[in-house]
């Protein structure tokens, strides 16, 4: 009858969930991205209902019978709606979770909360092969978590076809550095789609202006009356860096789906494609980007913190903030994003004469 109790109790919560995940697929039918999310939401909710009974199930019956209980409540799941990705990942879940069985079967009688009887086969003779399928079932864990935390943090910032659509992006930023006594401006037209840039910083101290593209590199010492050409392998670091721009990053991930996405060992969201690293964030309790990690050649990270948001045509973005390091900070002042290629709106040469004249 215990038995029967617990099966009872999870098909009504089964039930309950399913009602509500029916009404809330429907709830947005024209923004696909927001009906994903919505249904990796209402799916998370119910294992969440599901896995809190599961905890408390085996005070009463076997770990065996209490992970079938669990795993036939969850091959119920109706993942229409959801991406194909996150089903996928979701049924290896299961399936991780199925594949424990034939190990906790030997433990019939043990009896208690689930980590508790967890931790009691961890010190018997079947550790080893227990671990290595509880160790599965955390792996595939963190992939789900992974694909919802990749959803949450796109429709947190304005939505992945929002992104997608960026060509073009002005900033204008108040910089402040330890070296220098006063702020400076800094603006930069980037063509987030490819590497195009120009760049003017200002001061009281100093006044830059340079020029980036697959053509060359050029930058004028306006103040000093001097301007060079950058060095093919100076012109290889700026299209680097370029392509770690949180926007530029942003925009190619919104792009495609063909990257990667994991936990990694900090707990920080990671994005990879072709098995090479492009990125990490640490998301703040709205799901946004507050801290972004990019990789160096060398194997170390460059490392910022992003401190103020703001709504620009409904893109949330950064709008200060700083490498971690301390070693500059800046505060945006006009965010200025667009549609149409960089070449369109703007008609700037770049070429060295253009900048010394």
């Amino acid at each position: 009858m215990i038995h029967l109790n617990s099966i009872l109790l999870l098909a009504l919560l089964f039930l309950s969930c399913q009602s509500n995940t029916e009404k809330a697929a429907t709830a947005l039918p024209n923004d696909s991205a927001e009906t994903e999310l919505t249904c990796m939401q209402s799916v998370l909710k119910k294992d969440g209902k599901w896995g809190s009974a599961r905890n408390h199930m085996c005070e009463k019956i076997s770990l065996s019978e209490t992970i079938q209980v669990y795993v036939d409540s969850l091959t119920q799941l109706n993942y229409s709606g959801c991406p194909e990705k996150f089903a996928t990942a979701f049924r290896a879940h299961i399936k991780s979770w199925r594949e424990m069985i034939p190990v906790t079967d030997a433990f019939p009688g043990l009896r208690g909360e689930m980590h508790d009887v967890f931790k009691e086969i961890e010190n018997s003779d079947n550790a080893s092969e227990f671990k290595n399928k509880l160790n599965r079932v955390w792996d595939t864990w963190y992939v789900v978590e992974a694909l919802h935390k990749d959803a949450e943090m796109f429709a947190a910032i304005g939505g992945p076809d929002r992104w997608a659509k960026l060509k073009t992006l002005y900033i204008k930023a108040v910089h402040e550095e330890p070296r220098f006594d006063t702020s400076y401006i800094s603006e930069i037209w980037r063509a987030v789609d490819h590497f195009k840039i120009r760049i003017e910083q200002q001061s009281k101290e100093f006044h830059n202006l340079g020029v980036f593209s697959e053509a060359g590199g050029w930058i004028n010492y306006v103040h000093k009356d001097s301007a060079r050409k950058l060095s093919s392998a100076s012109l290889e670091g700026w299209k680097r860096d370029h392509s770690q721009n949180v926007y530029v990053v942003l925009n190619r991930l919104a792009k495609s789906e063909n990257y990667e996405v994991g936990i990694d060992s900090l707990g920080r969201l990671e994005y990879r494609m072709e098995g090479e690293k492009i990125c990490a964030f640490g998301l703040d309790s709205l799901y946004r980007p507050a801290e972004y990690f990019t990789p160096n050649p060398d194997g170390t990270e460059n490392a910022s913190d992003f401190k103020i948001w703001k709504n620009t045509n409904g893109f949330v973005h950064t709008a200060g903030g700083g490498p971690k390091d301390g070693s500059f900070s800046y505060e945006t002042e006009i965010w200025a994003p667009s549609e149409k290629p960089f070449d369109e709106l703007y008609t700037f040469p770049f070429n060295l004469d253009s900048l010394i004249k």
